[in-house]
């Protein structure tokens, strides 16, 4: 026993297993918190259930159609069309929208005064307010659209070609009418909507034909006035080969005048510094600056309004390079002189712009030539005017031709009254209501008010430290279990009799087997002394020394019960006894041992209480005169059984344990905390006790984790009669 008493270290480094039936043992523990908390928690969740109203639902299917390619025109190019025609990117938001629920809301009828109710009037008062708040009319038009768009769901089925629209009802009729007024409100707006970008769309293609048709008049007025005034013959504009050479000529004068300008600026740049160094004639330097940069701002202007060959443009040209060569004459240019091969560039751009200006001339009078007309010529402005009229006629007389014909569709269109939807299937009122279910919302209430009255339960025993696993126990402790003790079922059989001679029954033969491992634990060393204590009071240490002096006595040993507790000593209660004189009077040599002894009837052993209670219990129980007692008890008695003092709160049984042959203890689990249970063990450890196990008391014979069912037999069962006659055949 003393090595399992040292290795009692690595005992409690081993984890135990985890046994569901533990969770099951807390609920049984806690059962008052849990059923405290449970019972009040069911009353609602088992009443609410059946206060919940049934609701019906039902479904209206809306299938999309696509939009006529005849709006499909309009919305190419009227602003807005687009926008309003986009149903399908929108048809969700559309259904919950004022416009197509406020018809609906127009259909109910108008509601009395809304009542109040206990969350309202709580409301108002925590508001201060003294009169509950009347709506406007706008804000009841708004409540109840809020409520329309709680109480419908809309989704969309087959790649959105159909559009679902549910809704949850009170009634099954309200359900199925308030789903079909919203499907035809829905279908009416867009058949509105349609109607709209109808007319728009025919109303703009007219007022297009109308203005077209006033451009062309125009136009051909236009042109019939050019060939009055001009002389313009239409064969004549419409030769095709005066035409090509007209165009060729034109080309060769662009291309000349092109070439003309690019020399024109080469020369522009190299004048200044060519020029000689001449002053001007009755000018100052700052007037000629600023005749210069005039004649380029006009420059610039002319070029802006008039063609390159313009004489406008000429002029300004000329004189803008005449003001230059003055500039650089004057020496008002800081650039530097032409270089030998600038000069020669300027020289031979002097004649390439004298020849080009000839050229641009010859090829101006050609063109002219070609396109006269009889003596007096037409100029080319008016016939390039008259082709560009006839152009523009026929362009307009096309587009107008598309506008006549849109027009048409637009008209087939609006008259086929294609609204892009139609309700495909209305609601019919449910038969059966869809909900609330319940049996689950009343499964769901009593789940939860067990789970919290569970959950409560749980939590007060993890926040309490007391322990009351015995495997846990035996491990803080450092020794092995040696005895399970149930509790006493019947009221009318004391605890401290339990182990009599006649006695049958689980707890009368729990001592038995108590007996039967201490005998097998003390085997190879004679046990004459054995001490019995607890941690603290209450655990069952007198009861424990009691009944197991009892079934020693039963086995025809002289046992001897010595009431050690000299502080709280209880013995002689139990067997209705004098208390002195006893074991104190004994030591402080009062009385002798033959005077103090005592046999009680109900007893198969002699008894010595505590007797009166001294000033100094813990003195006397290390005084000679006990060692001596001690002494002699061994030499006449097979067995001393001392029923010691606390092991917590008085030293008293550690000086017993010291001196006893064995030790044992006896904890009733759930009365202690661990750190109690490590000093114990450490205060026995150091008092050097000889500690043969830790026996249980009071357990719970439906604690299956602590008391195992094996323990419970019919061999157990008191007064067998005809039951324990009728297993005999089974045994």
């Amino acid at each position: 026993m003393r090595e399992d008493w040292e290795s009692g270290e690595e005992r409690e480094s081993d984890a135990p297993d985890f046994d569901f039936r533990r969770i099951l043992d807390i609920v049984r523990r806690q059962r008052v918190i849990v059923l405290l908390v449970t019972l009040p928690l069911l009353v609602p969740a088992t009443v609410l259930p059946f206060m919940l109203k049934h609701y019906f639902e039902a479904t209206a299917t809306i299938a999309i159609q696509a939009a006529p390619k005849a709006l499909d025109f309009g919305g190419e190019i009227v602003p807005g069309v687009r926008d309003e025609r986009a149903i399908e990117d929108t048809m969700l938001t559309l259904v919950y929208s004022e416009a197509v629920l406020g018809q609906v809301v127009d259909q109910l009828p108008s509601g009395a005064a809304p009542s109040q109710s206990l969350l309202d009037y709580v409301k108002m008062r925590l508001n201060g307010e003294t009169e509950p708040v009347i709506p406007t009319q706008q804000q009841e038009r708004a409540m109840r659209l809020k409520a329309l768009r709680e109480q419908i769901e809309v989704g969309l089925n087959g790649g959105g070609s159909f559009l679902l629209i549910s809704s949850r009802g009170g009634t099954a009729d309200a359900a199925a009418w308030l789903v079909n007024s919203v499907a035809d409100a829905y279908v009416r707006y867009l058949q509105m909507r349609r109607d709209e970008a109808s007319n728009r769309a025919v109303t703009w293609l007219n007022q297009q034909v109308y203005e077209l048709r006033d451009q062309i008049a125009i136009k051909e007025s236009a042109v019939a006035e050019l060939v009055a005034k001009n002389q313009v013959s239409p064969s004549a504009a419409g030769d095709t080969k005066d035409t090509d050479s007209i165009a060729g000529i034109d080309d060769t004068l662009q291309t000349a005048r092109i070439d003309l300008i690019a020399t024109r600026q080469r020369l522009a740049e190299l004048a200044p510094r060519a020029a000689a160094a001449a002053t001007t004639r009755g000018q100052s330097d700052r007037q000629l600056r600023e005749d210069y940069q005039a004649a380029q701002r006009a420059l610039e202007a002319a070029r802006l309004r008039f063609t390159p060959t313009h004489p406008e443009v000429r002029r300004l040209e000329g004189m803008l390079s005449d003001l230059g060569s003055r500039l650089g004459a004057a020496g008002l240019t800081d650039q530097p002189d032409l270089t030998a091969t600038e000069e020669i560039e300027f020289q031979r751009l002097r004649g390439d712009s004298a020849r080009l200006e000839a050229r641009v001339r010859a090829l101006e009078r050609a063109r002219d030539e070609m396109m006269g007309v009889g003596d007096g010529g037409v100029r080319s402005e008016a016939l390039s005017k008259y082709k560009r009229l006839q152009g523009e006629l026929e362009i307009d007389k096309q587009l107008l031709s598309v506008l006549l014909t849109r027009r048409n569709e637009s008209l087939l269109t609006a008259a086929d009254k294609q609204t892009g939807a139609y309700v495909l299937d209305y609601a019919v009122a449910p038969m059966w209501p869809a909900g609330p279910s319940r049996r689950k919302y009343l499964v769901m209430g009593w789940v939860a008010a067990i789970a919290a009255g569970v959950g409560l339960g749980l939590l007060r025993e993890l926040l309490d430290r007391r322990m009351r696993d015995p495997e846990g126990i035996a491990r803080a402790l450092g020794v092995q279990t040696i005895g399970l003790i149930p509790a006493v079922d019947d009221k009318n059989a004391l605890p401290e009799h339990q182990a009599g001679r006649a006695k049958r029954g689980p707890a009368a033969e729990s001592y038995r087997n108590l007996r039967t491992s201490i005998l097998f634990a003390t085997r190879e060393a004679k046990l004459s002394s054995i001490v019995i204590t607890s941690a603290i009071a209450g655990e069952g240490k007198t009861t424990t020394s009691l009944n197991l002096a009892s079934t020693f006595a039963q086995m025809g040993r002289r046992v001897i019960l010595i009431d050690a507790d000299l502080r709280r000593g209880r013995v002689d209660r139990v067997f209705n006894l004098p208390r002195s004189p006893g074991l104190a009077d004994i030591l402080e040599g009062k009385f002798t041992f033959e005077e103090c002894t005592q046999r009680p009837d109900t007893a198969s052993y002699e008894v010595l209480t505590a007797g009166t209670y001294p000033d100094n219990p813990s003195e006397l129980l290390a005084s000679n005169a006990f060692a001596t007692l001690m002494s002699r008890l061994r030499g006449e008695y097979d067995l001393v059984v001392l029923d010691s003092p606390v092991l917590l709160a008085v030293p008293d049984a550690l000086l017993l344990a010291a001196d006893a042959d064995a030790t044992l203890l006896v904890h009733r689990p759930g009365s202690v905390e661990l750190r109690a249970l490590k000093r114990m063990r450490e205060d026995l450890r150091r008092a050097g006790a000889r500690v043969l196990g830790v026996v249980f008391n009071w357990v719970d014979s439906s604690d299956r984790s602590s008391y195992p069912s094996y323990l419970e037999s019919p061999y157990l069962e008191v007064g067998g009669g005809k039951k324990r006659r009728g297993r005999e055949g089974r045994s």
